[in-house]
């Protein structure tokens, strides 16, 4: 097992785990928000970037979390790539793959029009991340 695997249960039990979206107020407190107003949050930043620096500044836009450990997290990130257009979805990295083969498949896919980093998942959606943009007939 990979070493964020292992580290699961420390994640799950951790009394400081966020359970719940959150932002963070002009004084530097925290206030909870609904994954609806979340969701609208980024959307709106997300949109706001390529309105102001055009369609290709949202060819490189990384979103970013401490572990992408379900498939609501992952299908709530692909919605949000969804709403300015992507197609490609690519996480940072897995600390079961080689950085040498990272760093390639980045550069490959960093080629492709309206390409987004994700946030790191599991090595299972990670394989199916890479090998969907090399199967015949993929979607543009």
């Amino acid at each position: 097992m990979c070493p964020k695997g292992m580290t699961i249960v420390e994640l799950v039990n951790s009394p400081y785990r966020i359970t719940e979206p959150m932002r963070r107020k002009p004084d530097g407190q925290w206030e909870r928000i609904t994954y609806k107003q979340a969701a609208d949050m980024v959307t709106e930043r997300m949109r706001a970037v390529l309105e102001r620096h055009g369609e290709k500044a949202g060819d490189h836009v990384a979103l970013t979390m401490p572990l992408w450990d379900c498939r609501e997290s992952k299908i709530a990130a692909l919605m949000a790539l969804r709403t300015v257009g992507s197609v490609h979805a690519m996480p940072p990295g897995e600390s079961c793959v080689s950085s040498a083969s990272k760093i390639a498949i980045a550069a490959w896919i960093r080629s492709m029009p309206r390409f987004f980093l994700l946030p790191t998942m599991h090595i299972c959606c990670w394989r199916r991340a890479f090998y969907a943009p090399l199967l015949p007939g993929r979607p543009h």
